[in-house]
């Protein structure tokens, strides 16, 4: 370890030391005076309250400078306390800290008092905070997208399909997701919807207008003799009209009869198929080898990774618009969280409960590890390095003792010589 103080504290220690040794040697001429001068009352006076001044100085210099260093030099046990026992202070501050700061009760109780839930939820309901939140998001997605290596992210893509795609059993993967989708009807939803879709193409000229035609081109190919003394284009749009019509009307009949016979083929046709994707040989095999298809398919590879070049040209696009959409996105989100927040105090108490508990069962581990990274910090340190150190840190605090040493030391020495002088 080496000094990292800055000098300003090591200017400030000097100054402190100098203070307080200058009062020392004052206590030390005071006494030399007292020694010199006619005996009297009040040379005796300061005789003792300068005697007492200097050894309450001289003892308070030797405790500071013991804490640090053996005083001039001199092998006094007991003395240099912290480079001595520079191993055994890193095991009790590592057990102090471990157990008064980072113990599960602690930290528990530091988040139940002061709810970062509720904190976080004040901070994001300023429309301020949640301006300046998008935009950082912005910046830093944008550094981001700088940094990336394209071919990195396109292969790590392609990797990640090759891994899933190998791990998944295909037939029982689709079976799953077909259960998914029928259950409690879901499928029916879904068959509404497609009848509805072609309800309204039907409905539309255009559409009738290309039946018409396919109808007049299958009749003029088929039947061209017969069709030379017949109104082909009329007979065509009529039959049409008339398909179209009749398609209507019974697929209207199938969205207001939920117990209609097309829906009970489609619930059969559908459990079927659900149940030979589980058991059927043939059917599994079929969805292996689509499977081995999608993971040899050289179109299916470049598609995978042409994602990756697809997302990042539209976030850079987007990033480098004027009303970006990943920042209104962002600032949406922000403001709807911070609504939920604030008016949920049941969830923002459940966030907190949650937090805590999560808090408690990882302290201990992170509580281990920070005591080990300061027990195993100071081991390494030099035992000199870190009493100078710490001296430059507190020592200019610890001068103080000294000055107080000496200025209680003249007090009672005083205090001592009127009460003998009295008594006597």
């Amino acid at each position: 370890m080496t000094s990292t103080a800055p000098d300003r504290k090591v200017t400030h220690l000097r100054r402190m030391k100098m203070l307080a040794t200058g009062l020392l040697a004052v206590a030390a001429a005071l006494f030399t005076l007292s020694l010199v001068l006619p005996e009297s009352f009040g040379t005796r006076l300061l005789h003792a309250a300068a005697e007492a001044a200097l050894v309450g100085g001289l003892a308070d210099w030797f405790a500071v400078v013991a804490l640090f260093r053996r005083p001039m030099g001199l092998p006094i046990p007991h003395t240099a306390i912290i480079p001595n026992n520079k191993d055994r202070i890193a095991d009790n501050l590592a057990e102090f800290v471990k157990t008064q700061f980072l113990g599960p009760q602690a930290l528990t109780d530091l988040i139940l008092k002061n709810r970062p839930a509720d904190q976080f939820a004040a901070w994001i309901s300023q429309p301020e905070n949640v301006t300046r939140l998008g935009m950082h998001f912005n910046k830093g997605l944008a550094a981001w997208l700088d940094l990336v290596n394209d071919r990195e992210v396109q292969e790590f893509l392609k990797d990640s399909y090759k891994t899933l795609a190998t791990q998944l059993d295909a037939s029982a993967a689709t079976a799953s997701i077909l259960e998914t989708m029928t259950s409690n009807g879901r499928h029916q939803q879904l068959l509404d919807a497609a009848l509805t879709q072609l309800q309204e193409s039907l409905a539309e000229s255009d559409v009738r207008s290309t039946i018409a035609d396919g109808l007049a081109a299958w009749f003029k190919r088929e039947y061209s003799t017969l069709e030379r003394f017949m109104p082909t284009e009329t007979l065509a749009n009529y039959v049409a009209n008339e398909v179209a019509s009749a398609l209507n009307a019974y697929m209207a009949n199938v969205a207001n009869s939920p117990k209609h016979e097309l829906r009970k083929r489609f619930d059969a046709t559908l459990e079927a198929f659900i149940s030979k994707l589980k058991s059927d040989p043939d059917y599994q095999t079929r969805a292996q080898a689509i499977k081995e298809l999608l993971l040899t398919s050289p179109e299916a590879m470049e598609y995978v990774g042409g994602l990756w070049n697809s997302a990042r040209t539209y976030l850079v696009k987007d990033l480098t618009s004027e009303s970006p959409k990943a920042l209104q996105l962002t600032q949406r989100l922000g403001r709807y969280l911070g609504e939920k927040l604030t008016k949920d105090t049941e969830l923002t108490n459940s966030l907190n409960e949650h937090l805590a508990k999560y808090v408690a069962q990882v302290a201990p581990g992170f509580a281990d590890f920070l005591a080990g990274h300061i027990r195993e910090t100071i081991y390494r340190w030099e035992a000199a390095s870190i009493a100078q150190e710490l001296e430059t840190s507190i020592g200019a605090d610890l001068q103080f003792i000294r000055l107080n040493g000496t200025a209680v030391g003249a007090v009672i020495g005083v205090l001592i010589f009127l009460i003998s002088n009295t008594i006597h």
